[in-house]
């Protein structure tokens, strides 16, 4: 069996791609207040993960991943105090849960 490639671009879904991309960039060692801000507006605004953080499941969420995603919106949208840390927690877990289900179904 060949390895899936974990580059972005290799997720099936479009929007499993955008959440992967924001995840990479909220556990980088080299994130920015400027990069978070950029991986927070994709996952709040493009992805509505706090509106609606069950709209992908079935499609291009896992059921392992949903209540994740669930919480990362909650901590993405929380006070600053820890929310911080829960994201990049929550983050890190995603993208392990991610990397072990694979590319997803095409959108």
């Amino acid at each position: 069996m060949t390895k899936l490639s974990l580059a972005p671009l290799s997720w099936a879904h479009p929007d499993r791609r955008r959440l992967y991309r924001a995840l990479l960039i909220l556990t980088s060692a080299r994130l920015s207040p400027a990069r978070a801000a950029l991986a927070r507006h994709a996952l709040l605004q493009d992805l509505e993960i706090f509106d609606d953080p069950r709209q992908g499941q079935g499609d291009w969420l896992f059921a392992d991943e949903v209540v994740h995603v669930e919480r990362l919106g909650e901590a993405a949208m929380g006070d600053r105090g820890d929310r911080d840390r829960e994201v990049q927690t929550t983050a890190a877990v995603l993208i392990r849960l991610m990397e072990a289900n694979g590319a997803g179904r095409a959108g």
